[in-house]
This record gives C-alpha cells, sequence and structure tokens, in this order.
C-alpha cells in the first residue's frame, strides 16, 4: 500500500514519537492512565483472555480506524485494535520486521503490548 500511495512506513523512532504526540515517557498516546474519566481510549480484548471478550470497550473484533478521540498530533488508534508495520527491522538477520500498538487481541495479563514503547516482530509476510 504504501508503495502503491507513494509513501513509506514509519521508522520504529517516528512510530514511538508519533504516538507519544512528542512527550517523553508517556505510557500511552493520551498519557500514563489507561482510562482516563473511566472512558476507553483504545480497542483490546476486555474480560478474561482467551476465552470471553466483554466488548466493554465497544468492540468484539476491529474498530474503525476514527472511532477513539486523536493525539495532539491528530493520530487516531495508535495502540490497539490492529498492529502496525515499520520499516525497522527485528535484528540485523533481516527476517522479521517490527511491529508496534497491539491489537485488539491483546489483553494486559497476556499481551501488554498497547503501550507506546511496547514491540512486537513478525515475517513480512505475515
Amino acid at each position: 500500500y504504501c508503495q502503491w500511495a507513494g509513501k513509506r512506513l514509519p521508522t520504529e523512532a517516528e512510530w514511538e514519537m508519533a504516538c507519544r504526540a512528542g512527550k517523553e515517557d508517556r505510557l500511552f498516546p493520551w498519557g500514563n492512565k489507561w482510562m482516563p474519566g473511566d472512558q476507553y481510549y483504545a480497542n483490546i480484548w476486555t474480560g478474561t483472555f482467551p476465552d470471553v471478550n466483554t466488548e466493554e470497550d465497544g468492540y468484539r473484533g476491529t474498530c474503525p480506524v476514527t472511532e477513539f478521540p486523536a493525539t495532539q498530533f491528530g493520530h487516531k488508534n495508535m495502540i490497539g485494535n490492529v498492529w502496525e508495520w515499520t520499516q525497522d527491522w527485528w535484528t540485523d538477520d533481516l527476517v522479521d520486521k517490527v511491529k508496534k500498538g497491539g491489537s485488539f487481541m491483546c489483553h494486559k495479563d497476556y499481551c501488554y503490548r498497547y503501550r507506546c514503547a511496547a514491540r512486537s516482530q513478525n515475517t513480512p509476510d505475515s
């Protein structure tokens, strides 16, 4: 898609800067509290993974990219919902690429990767 659109994926550092909206040491795009005002700001697994998703965030699976409030930079859904690729390789072996943001299947007890600093990897063909 990026090639077709004449764009590129962000580097991991660029992605993290965008996720934190330029702030340092920020856990989530909106700050350090997971649910400010007792409201969800991201789509993750709510309930007991993998048995019950209570859909407290409003979604069982993915949600529209415009669903939650934008960051100060105007970005939406930087964490949760779907993993986001970066252009960086996981290691010098050039096998796996870095992906960021977690997904709707992440839960704090299982996959706490819906934080700005968290990272994971997978092969580009996955």
